[in-house]
């Protein structure tokens, strides 16, 4: 199994050259998004006044994954990690904390562009090349050993 961010479920979409390397990540992976996900794409597509035609697209392509819905144990995941991020000196946004715990509570990998997911120190850089590394976790209550980020770090 493996969850895939917004960024990255929006690149296999508009079939972006960047979507190749997620691909060869998740070959032969159950493909999981969470609803944050799911809401993100949504939302996309309405405010960039997408037509029938293009949204019919998006919902065929959104078939290809499984959704996780939010249950009481993830929310109590992702705010553990927001508390454990903020306490690090590093703050989290809500949306992007509820699809990393989506990984996290599952034990499975994580398909995600941000490096701040991955990284906590990394900064954001268009200059970027894409690896395998864990997910830092302040405390590690959470981050077991075979959560994995395919993350994008500064080189």
């Amino acid at each position: 199994m493996i969850v895939l961010d917004t960024s990255v479920v929006s690149y296999i979409f508009k079939k972006d050259s960047r979507a190749s390397f997620y691909l060869q990540q998740a070959q032969g992976r159950r493909a999981l998004i969470s609803f944050q996900t799911l809401e993100e794409l949504w939302h996309g597509a309405y405010f960039g006044g997408w037509g029938h035609r293009r949204r019919h697209e998006l919902a065929n392509h959104l078939k290809g994954y499984t959704v996780i819905w939010p249950s009481d144990r993830l929310v109590n995941v992702c705010a553990q990690l927001r508390a454990d991020r903020k306490v690090a000196g590093r703050t989290l946004q809500s949306a992007d904390a509820s699809i990393a715990a989506t990984a996290i509570l599952l034990n499975c990998h994580f398909a995600t562009v941000s490096a701040g997911l991955a990284r906590p120190g990394l900064q954001r850089n268009p200059r970027t090349y894409c690896h395998t590394g864990p997910i830092s976790l302040p405390s590690g209550r959470f981050a077991p050993q075979r959560v994995r980020a395919y993350d994008c770090a500064v080189h």
